[in-house]
């Protein structure tokens, strides 16, 4: 068995510390990396030559921190022979290079079906990759769950009602009051715990679950969005996402209507959320779906702005009301020249058509106080709240504050 094929497989037992593999041919990022791994409570490998990289993935990695340029084989190799071999390990992409040919090896690596979780270009902060790391802690004990989540198992988790929605804040840039929420699933398993999104997205997403999980998950956010209207005094938006696949059902128009009217929400105050590569696949039956949702009064959101092939005939040729600039623009954007322009450019996009603007993963004062100056309208991200229950908005509310001026 090759070294990239054993990323398949699945260690039995329960490791002691989540692995992380560092992919560098130089030794001083190899210790860096090292030392600020094990700060996170990883079990480090190196890899500076391919010869130790294929015989280092011989066990299964939780993280793998990969150098775009080493001297035997490059970055985009590795990821490409990684995508073949179905590696499921978190992705770290590291380059010198300048910060396009890192978010080109990004989007190829995302492309391509791998968990990219965050691309650093050097020299990079310890605290940036201390920060990334520490993200990946996902479960209980300091371990990361490597779960294979099958179809029988989504089914049984439909039936079980384990599917569960927390909501993320959006704040007005101008004054910080709250404006509105995002719905995003999570999945409460029995023995897991608190499953986040990405272990069982993709599965959800396909033509079996496309529908039956945009439906449970429209139900859950119009009664916890209920909830919030009678209980935390808020009468902002209520965001929620709608996957590629689920666009090809022409009735979801007049399912939804039948769902919020048995709440007696405004439909002014719903906004249904799309990424650009989701209307690829049926474009012609997605306007229709989008077209009628409009004409019934909903709102709808371009979102991870910027991330695809064709941003400017979506915005053309359907009926957005929202721009929703994608978080690696948004986080790049106080020292990237490139990620700078792109976002100053669709503020001022949007302005002019007339659309809301929304700034997603908003981490840092620096990046609120840059993007208010900019006249961005909203901020979601972690620096305003992580994704909570409905029951945790009302204490988040009174809690809240924006950052001060300088």
């Amino acid at each position: 068995m090759s070294g990239f094929a054993a990323l398949n497989m699945q260690e039995q037992g329960t490791a002691a510390r989540p692995r992380l593999l560092v992919i560098d041919d130089e030794a001083g990022i190899r210790t860096l990396v090292r030392r600020v791994g094990r700060q996170a409570g990883f079990e480090v490998q190196e890899a500076g030559a391919a010869v130790e990289l294929r015989a280092s993935l011989q066990q299964a990695q939780d993280v793998i921190a990969l150098d775009l340029a080493m001297p035997d084989i490059d970055g985009i190799e590795v990821i490409r022979e990684l995508a073949h071999a179905g590696c499921k390990a978190r992705l770290i992409l590291i380059s010198g290079f300048d910060r396009r040919v890192l978010d080109t090896a990004a989007r190829l690596a995302a492309g391509l079906g791998l968990n990219l979780r965050g691309a650093l270009p050097k020299p990079f902060s310890v605290t940036d990759l201390l920060a990334l790391l520490r993200a990946e802690q996902q479960a209980p004990g300091g371990s990361i769950a490597r779960l294979e989540v099958t179809a029988g198992e989504l089914r049984r988790a439909l039936d079980a009602g384990e599917l569960v929605v927390h909501f993320q804040p959006q704040v007005e840039f101008a004054d910080g009051s709250w404006r509105g929420v995002e719905a995003l699933v999570r999945w409460q398993h029995p023995r897991h715990g608190l499953i986040q999104p990405a272990a069982f997205i993709p599965l959800a997403q396909t033509e079996e679950f496309a529908i039956p999980v945009t439906q449970r998950v429209l139900e859950l956010a119009l009664a916890g969005y209920s909830d919030l209207l009678d209980t935390a005094g808020f009468d902002g938006a209520l965001a929620i996402n709608i996957p590629g696949s689920a666009l090809s059902d022409v009735h979801f128009p007049e399912h939804v209507v039948e769902r919020i009217a048995a709440r007696g929400i405004a439909h002014r105050h719903m906004v249904f959320e799309v990424t650009e590569t989701s209307l690829a696949n049926q474009p012609t039956v997605a306007a229709d779906i989008l077209a009628r949702l409009r004409i019934k009064g909903f709102n709808l959101s371009i979102d991870d702005f910027g991330t695809g092939y064709s941003s400017l005939e979506s915005l053309h040729r359907l009926p957005f009301t929202e721009l929703k600039i994608d978080m690696q623009f948004v986080q790049a954007a106080e020292t990237d020249g490139v990620a700078r322009a792109i976002v100053e450019n669709s503020i001022e996009l949007a302005k002019q058509l007339g659309m809301k603007v929304i700034a997603e993963g908003v981490q840092t004062a620096g990046q609120w106080r840059w993007l208010k100056a900019r006249g961005c309208h909203l901020a979601q991200g972690y620096l305003v709240s992580r994704p909570l229950p409905a029951a945790d908005l009302r204490a988040w509310g009174g809690a809240w504050r924006p950052p001060a001026n300088e």
